[in-house]
Formats: C-alpha cells, structure tokens, sequence
C-alpha cells in the first residue's frame, strides 16, 4: 500500500515516476538491508506484484550500458514505472479508504516505525468512522474489537495496542474511553 501511494504521490501527469529503492525507503523511514529476504527484496516483490496486477508497468532503467531489468536494478539505481488508471482493479466495490498526504506525512515526521503495518492499522479503524463534514449524523468515533483488528492486520493483540498507543501518541487518533476512537481533529 505504501508504495502505491507513494508512486500515486509523485506521478507526473503522464504517470510516471522515476525512483530508486533507496529513496522509497528513506522517505518511509525505514533503513535499506541488501540482505536476500530483509527490506529491499520485499521492495522488489511488491513492485512485481503491482506490475503483474496490472497497476504499474516497468519501463525501464538504463545501466551499464543498456537497458536493465527490474531484477538487475540495485538499490541506488534509478528506474522508472507508469502508475496505471486502475482505480477498478484496486477496488471493484469503489469503496475506498481515503487517506491524505497529511497523515502520511505526520507518520514520517514522527519517525513511526514499521510504518506500514501502523498504516495499515489506521486504515482498518478509519473505515469504521465517518468523516464527513457535510454529514449531521455522521460517527466520528469507532468501536473496532482488537481481536477484528488483530485478525485484518495478521498481527496480535498486543501490537495492536501498541500500534493504538502510537497512533494516539502523535495525535493521529484519540481514545475517548477503551474501545472508542476517534481520527486526530486536524485530520476531519
């Protein structure tokens, strides 16, 4: 998810993007890890992934003297892919999850750790709570059990708690009373 949205992010109006594994990494707070299976090798498996679902396509990366592979592009190496209109293919139903920049970037400037699975936290409560403006009777406050939590996130209880904490401590969320919370009021 963090990659769509970053490549969404920084796409020109024709949908392309030029970047490096190292940047995306960066930008996450995350450190690069050359080591097989770690970082940079799940970096690689969700842009296959993207490609072969058909939300981006490789275009190419010119090293060594030719155009290189994505498998032949290293971490420092610059590439470019196309973000494909997929809006469909993302989501059939069109029941999106709208998540602004802001709140990515108020994870970033936080230096939130295993930002992904945090996000992917936040998603999960976010659906539950209406935030429309225009909307009287809309909920702003969400009641989702940690145990759903835990099983949508594939993590335990205890690192939804924590997830919880962190998002509550950096005003992304806040909790009413147990059970309650409601999206950080400079987030409505």
């Amino acid at each position: 998810m963090l990659m769509y949205v970053y490549l969404h992010r920084y796409k020109s109006i024709e949908g392309y993007v030029n970047l490096t594994i190292k940047d995306f990494l960066l930008y996450h707070n995350y450190t690069p890890n050359r080591t097989k299976n770690r970082i940079n090798s799940k970096i690689y498996d969700t842009l296959n992934l993207m490609i072969k679902r058909g939300f981006i396509q490789y275009i190419g990366c010119y090293g060594n003297g030719g155009l290189a592979t994505l498998e032949d592009v290293d971490c420092d190496m610059m590439f470019t892919v196309q973000v494909i209109n997929c809006d469909t293919v993302w989501n059939p139903e069109n029941k999106f999850i709208k998540i602004l920049y802001s709140e990515i970037d108020m994870l970033r400037q936080n230096n939130v750790k295993f930002m992904g699975k945090v996000m992917q936290l936040y998603i999960n409560i976010k659906q539950y709570i209406s935030c429309d403006p225009d909307n009287s009777s809309a909920s702003h406050i969400a009641y989702p059990s940690e145990n759903y939590l835990s099983k949508q996130c594939n993590c335990g209880v205890n690192t939804i708690k924590k997830y919880t904490d962190i998002l509550c401590d950096i005003g992304m969320l806040y909790m009413k009373n147990y059970g309650s919370l409601m999206i950080g009021e400079n987030l409505l």
